[in-house]
């Protein structure tokens, strides 16, 4: 019972484990107190833990537990196929136009919100 926003997480987690919370944050483009709830809930499930820094008290990093390390072993291939059954009918320059467009759109949230903070 996990959200597209915990994948997401999982994810970038997978790619890259012990990302600070704010690091996160900034790779699931998301705030700091909605990913600071996201980790609680995967915390609460078992998927990662919190350690604080040892330097600097205030910032916590995540890490996966054997749990979450497994997931991705048992689940990945689940999403992999899922993946490939929504592809179904995109060609390869559909993608990249796809991309192309969502990296525009990223990047207009992001001066969006340095304007706006």
């Amino acid at each position: 019972n996990l959200t597209p926003q915990h994948w997401h997480a999982l994810n970038r987690l997978w790619n890259k484990d012990g990302l600070s919370q704010a690091e996160l944050a900034k790779k699931i483009f998301r705030d700091y107190p909605f990913t600071t709830r996201l980790v609680d809930d995967l915390e609460k499930k078992g998927f990662v833990k919190r350690k604080r820094y040892s330097v600097d008290r205030r910032v916590n990093n995540v890490f996966l537990t054997k749990k979450g390390k497994e997931f991705k072993y048992n689940a990945y291939p689940l999403f992999l196929d899922m993946a490939e059954s929504l592809r179904t009918g995109l060609s390869d320059s559909d993608l990249l136009k796809l991309r192309e467009l969502c990296m525009k759109l990223i990047t207009n949230y992001r001066n969006y919100e340095l304007e706006n903070k």
